[in-house]
């Protein structure tokens, strides 16, 4: 499977094309699967491979065979992509809501026995995507407190783990000398990491404000996915940081403007599958 399309955007990974695929009642047709994969420069077994892993984790079945078949979502399986959708909507709300800091830090802790590996292991991932970084084992540091987010977007297997979590407020903490907020802030939170994961996806957006929006529904889907990729890896890797606390000229505000401009284009009168509905208006605020 080759890494990259002819213009250098990268490839989404195949059980994304996969899940991409479903439509409101849960169904996917295959024979879009595998020619939107196609289109993407991805070869057709590692989607059946990812197809099987979707059947093998209980989220999906397969009925028919080959291109004719269709997979059928199963209860468990998710409609749309709360965590993407979640961390854009809590920087849009950092920016120009007025939800910034208040001067207080966050020290989040908790305990979960090691049969509740899985749990432990969400909420860390959790923590981390919500602005939380590790600053003593078991010990994070936040600007806001993280239990709203990560229960709206968090994703966690059993939402009831968030009720071990114990939240302290701080109005100074000193960390191995460090007491000023900006130098906390370089020390714990790679800013450049943030700025460089979002130049990709701004290539990204370049590429689709200068194309036209495909008229074929796969080639739609493909472009609509080599947009939406790049952009959701940046805000995986951005930190979430109050305004109050960034440069005035960040970067990634305006490349999230820019994105949500693209990305309504290739929404509008769109097909009714799962990929278009990852910035829906319906998920939780």
């Amino acid at each position: 499977m080759p890494s990259e399309t002819p213009d250098a955007l990268p490839v989404p990974a195949p059980r994304t094309v996969v899940e991409a695929c479903f439509d409101s009642a849960g169904r996917a047709s295959l024979r879009f699967v595998y020619d939107l994969a196609e289109a993407l420069g991805i070869d057709a077994q590692p989607v059946r491979l990812a197809i099987r892993r979707i059947e093998a984790a209980g989220i999906a079945r397969q009925e028919g065979r080959g291109r004719a078949g269709t997979l059928v979502r199963t209860a468990r399986g998710p409609r749309k992509d709360p965590v993407t959708a979640g961390r854009l909507r809590r920087a849009r709300a950092l920016e120009h809501v007025g939800d910034g800091w208040d001067g207080h830090w966050r020290l989040t802790s908790f305990s979960l026995p090691e049969e509740r590996r899985a749990d432990r292991d969400a909420l860390r991932s959790a923590l981390a995507r919500f602005g939380g970084v590790t600053i003593s084992p078991a010990l994070y540091l936040s600007f806001s407190d993280p239990r709203p987010p990560i229960l709206a977007y968090g994703g966690l297997p059993d939402p009831r783990v968030v009720d071990v979590m114990i939240v302290a407020e701080a109005a100074r903490i000193d960390i191995a000398g460090l007491t000023d907020p900006a130098d906390i802030l370089a020390r714990y939170w790679d800013l450049p990491a943030a700025a460089l994961a979002y130049e990709q996806a701004e290539r990204a957006i370049a590429v689709a404000e200068a194309s036209p929006v495909p008229t074929s529904p796969v080639a739609r889907a493909a472009a609509a996915l080599l947009l939406s990729e790049p952009f959701a890896q940046a805000l995986a890797d951005d930190p979430l940081i109050p305004a109050e606390l960034l440069p005035a000229d960040w970067p990634p505000r305006r490349v999230r403007e820019r994105f949500l401009g693209a990305w309504a284009r290739l929404v509008d009168s769109a097909e009714d599958i799962d990929l278009y509905r990852q910035y829906a208006p319906d998920l939780p605020a």
